[in-house]
């Protein structure tokens, strides 16, 4: 499932609700000396700044960077700044500064939510602090990434390519090793037919029910999701309970499908209609969309069809609202490859990659705006279309 997000923002934006732990990838390389060369030049040219780095977290703190040193100069501000690896979104914050202690040392503490910033849990954190002196010099520490994960359950890695499936560590069935044949399966098709490759690593957190992954949500999240992608920053959480052969085949394509389509059709400015976006992720889905042919005419039949305008943003709260969008935009697309042919996903994509508006890039695209869009839609649903 995804949003619509303006310009680089998540497909599905939600906090977490549960202890999170925040451990270092390498381990902590001690003391770091850095000579401050930036600033004003004279007297303090070449001064030696030593210290340490730390970072720990629970969801009551939030997570913690520490800095502990020494300086031969008062410290006038202090920040660190944050980010997602494969964002280029950089979160900075200022600290307050202790009270000054002999011999120029200095514990500088900074608590950050990273809820606050709508980041879910399975992603590596990067951060940097960034000193300036009394004096108008400045100091920057080495980068440390950090991995963010959920603690409450053990994960087991397997691999597919550059996609990195996590399921629970327990899990004795082969759900893993399904899951990893359908991402070898799908993912060459999705990224022949969008006519683009993901160059970062996925990484597929997999629950075993709706009720594990609902850990993650806060209240007013639409409870129907099933999954949650954020292609900007290579993660997807889904809730395939082992053995549930129907989930494997709907959610893997599915959420692959938003991936590879963020890295062909976003734009710095805006993103995909989600009757683009949504109707080929469902196109892909190798099961879970027989009910959706039904669905659509018996909206049409009833009046009840929503438009290709209507499906550009956000879905509806309710649950069988919501199925009904997830048709249509299945509809339309299948619509569009039944009567354009294959190549026209990658004309959409190029012509949303280049910032036109919804009806621009249709017209680019399809030779149609999105209103003559949905009238041959609805055409060709017909009253005897069969299903």
């Amino acid at each position: 499932m995804t949003g619509r997000p303006g310009a680089l923002g998540a497909t599905v934006t939600f906090v977490l609700t549960w202890v999170l732990l925040i451990s270092t990838v390498a381990p902590n390389p001690g003391p770091t000396a850095l000579a401050s060369d930036t600033g004003t030049p004279g007297a303090n040219r070449g001064r030696e700044i030593v210290a340490t780095a730390a970072e720990t977290a629970t969801l009551a703190t939030g997570v913690t960077f520490t800095l502990d040193g020494t300086s031969p100069v008062p410290i006038r501000s202090a920040s660190v700044g944050y980010h997602p690896r494969w964002q280029e979104t950089v979160y900075s914050l200022s600290t307050p500064l202790p009270p000054e202690m002999p011999d120029g040392r200095f514990s500088l503490s900074l608590s950050i939510d990273p809820r606050q910033d709508g980041l879910p849990p399975g992603l590596t954190l990067a951060s940097a602090w960034h000193l300036v002196f009394i004096d108008g010099t400045t100091w920057t520490s080495p980068a440390r990434d950090v991995e963010w994960v959920d603690d409450r359950f053990d994960w087991s890695l397997r691999r597919a390519g550059n996609v990195e499936v996590m399921v629970g560590a327990d899990d004795a069935s082969d759900r893993g090793d399904r899951i990893v044949a359908e991402v070898a399966r799908a993912l060459p098709v999705i990224e022949r037919l969008i006519a683009t490759t993901v160059p970062d690593p996925i990484r597929f957190w997999v629950y075993d029910s709706s009720a594990d992954l609902a850990g993650t949500r806060t209240a007013n999240v639409e409870p129907w999701i099933a999954a949650s992608s954020f292609p900007e920053l290579g993660v997807t959480l889904a809730a395939i309970p082992p053995g549930d052969t129907i989930e494997i085949g709907r959610l893997v394509p599915h959420e692959l499908s938003h991936h590879v389509l963020y890295h062909a059709a976003v734009s710095p400015f805006s993103a995909p209609p989600l009757w683009f976006d949504e109707g080929l992720a469902g196109w892909f889905q190798s099961s879970g969309a027989e009910g959706f042919s039904a669905l659509v005419t018996a909206a049409a039949a009833g009046g009840t069809l929503p438009s290709v305008a209507a499906l550009a943003s956000s879905f509806p709260f309710e649950s069988s609202e919501a199925s009904l969008a997830y048709a249509a935009c299945w509809s339309v697309m299948t619509f569009v490859i039944e009567t354009r042919g294959e190549a026209a996903i990658p004309r959409l994509a190029s012509a949303f990659a280049a910032d036109l508006t919804d009806d621009a890039a249709s017209l680019a695209a399809l030779g149609v705006d999105q209103r003559a869009l949905d009238r041959e839609w609805r055409a060709w649903l017909g009253p005897d279309r069969p299903g």
